[in-house]
This record gives C-alpha cells, sequence and structure tokens, in this order.
C-alpha cells in the first residue's frame, strides 16, 4: 500500500500456482513519490472520471471544480488519488486508511479506504462522508491497472455504453458497438476506449489464458456502471467499478445526475469491490 499516494496500491499478486502470478499492474521497484498512475490501483471519491467543462448545476447554484491534473482540460477522477492518506489501523490481513478534507469547496468530506485480504481475494470498501453545511452530490469508485498480455479477455455483461466525443466527454448512449461488446469473453479491442458501460450486473470475469489464471470482481451494492480504458499502443488496460457515469454532473435528461447521491450534511455513502483469483486450466 502507498497512502502517501492517494491511498493506492502498489501490487496485487497471486502466490499460487509455483510462484507470484501478477493479478494488477505493479508499481516499478524503487519508485519514490509515485505518481498515481503508476500504481496497481486507486480510490475515485469524491466522485469518478470527468467533470465537464470544470463545473455543474445542483441546489440552485453554478459550482466550479478547477482542473486537478496535468494536460487534462477537466477536473477528474475527484481527489482523493491526489492527497496523501492517514493509516487509522492495521493487522495483518487489513488495512485502513482515511482522508479529511473538510475545507474542500464544493466537496467538504471525510473518506475512509479498508484493504482486507481474504485468502485468494482483496476485498476493497471505500465510503465518504459529506462535512459540509448543506446537501452535495457524491460519486464513489475504484481505479485499478491490468496487464494486456495477447490472451488477455474480458467478461462484463452491459446493456449500453456512453460514445464520447474529441473531449473524451459522453455525446450519446448507444448499444456497446462489436468490438466492445463484453456480454461473453472477449479480447480488448485495439482502439482507444475510454467510455462508461451502463446496465452492467456488477460482475466481471478478467482472465489472462497464458496465465492460466482469471480475477473474479463483484460490487456491493451491485454496481451499474463501470469504465473500461484502453490505451492505444500499451499493454496495460483499466476496468474501473464506479457508482455513476463520466460527467453525471451535467448528463441530459433522462440520466441527469444518474448514479450520484445527493448526501445530506454527516450522510455517508459506500462501495465494496472484491477482487479473486482462481486457477483456469
Amino acid at each position: 500500500m502507498v497512502p502517501e499516494a492517494g491511498g493506492g496500491l502498489a501490487a496485487f499478486d497471486w502466490i499460487a500456482l509455483g510462484g507470484a502470478v501478477p493479478l494488477m499492474r505493479a508499481l516499478p521497484a524503487g519508485t519514490s513519490n509515485p505518481e498515481p498512475n503508476l500504481l496497481a490501483c486507486y480510490p475515485l471519491v469524491p466522485w469518478s472520471n470527468r467533470i465537464g467543462h470544470a463545473r455543474f448545476e445542483f441546489g440552485g447554484k453554478t459550482w466550479q471544480v478547477a482542473p486537478n491534473y496535468p494536460k487534462e482540460p477537466y477536473p477528474i477522477h475527484g481527489e482523493g488519488w491526489l492527497n496523501r492518506w492517514s493509516t487509522l489501523r492495521r493487522s495483518e490481513e487489513m488495512l485502513v486508511l482515511g482522508l479529511d478534507r473538510r475545507e474542500g469547496s464544493p466537496f467538504a468530506y471525510t473518506a475512509q479506504l479498508a484493504y482486507t485480504l481474504d485468502r485468494a481475494a482483496l476485498v476493497m470498501e471505500l465510503s465518504v462522508v459529506n462535512r459540509g453545511a448543506e446537501p452535495m452530490l457524491y460519486g464513489l469508485g475504484l481505479h485499478p491497472w491490468f496487464e494486456r498480455t495477447p490472451q488477455v479477455t474480458l467478461h462484463a455483461p452491459a446493456r449500453g455504453m456512453w460514445l464520447g466525443g474529441p473531449d473524451l466527454l459522453p455525446i450519446a448512449h448507444a448499444l456497446p458497438p462489436a468490438d466492445a461488446d463484453f456480454s461473453s469473453p472477449r479480447p480488448l479491442p485495439r482502439r482507444l476506449l475510454d467510455n462508461c458501460f451502463t446496465g452492467w450486473n456488477g460482475t466481471a470475469v478478467i482472465e489472462w489464458k497464458e496465465r492460466h489464471v482469471e480475477l473474479h470482481i463483484e460490487t456491493t451494492p451491485r454496481l451499474t456502471y463501470y469504465v473500461c480504458y484502453c490505451p492505444v499502443g500499451k499493454d496495460l488496460f483499466c476496468f474501473e467499478p464506479v457508482t455513476h457515469p463520466i460527467d453525471a454532473f451535467n448528463l441530459p435528461e433522462p440520466f441527469t445526475r444518474a448514479g450520484l447521491k445527493a448526501l445530506a450534511p454527516d450522510e455517508h455513502m459506500s462501495i465494496c469491490v472484491t477482487f479473486r483469483a482462481a486457477a483456469k486450466p
């Protein structure tokens, strides 16, 4: 774990099959002051992905949110991944981290992230509490990175997908195209994919055929959205369980604020995602 780098995870390997099998892309050994996008996984809080045009309307006000990452014109992935988390509890099987951002605007909150090892599974529970004086919209997610091997497949059934414009903000909702229809196990597309999928059943399987291992992903409560990111020409990809679509703050009707939760002061929300390894003959 790397609490000082967004509460992130440095590596997630399965010690089986005669050695360590990587289940997430690991932080390069010897890296100091790691950039979050080199980590194996980091939390998305108090929102996921982009807020279009760095603003949104809520509660009769227009809220501005400053861009927070180089080369990104819009604020992205919340704030948790860019801040140092504190260690609240530690044992051999569990690490609990906390983040206090009570002075933020428009998001004033505290967050907690628990990592628990359960045999062949890693359980990650992320929660947020609104510490502001008035209701505010919140969302959560996880951002794991995986190795893209020649024979990797993804199985994550979804009924729809948001198509993105030049700035990657959603512009239309449609059926997943053939090369991104993960209703049955299939290889990842060779083009750029950076889209939110809708109507998900909250479970997925990533299989590395050449490694004879698969990773089962289960969410609680059952999340209905995920973001799949496949950059061109790189041996990695992301599968991100999230509570809401990209730019849910600004989506048109009937999708406006889909998946976001308006938390009253001191109200909380949480998600739990289990990553469970299994041998695949």
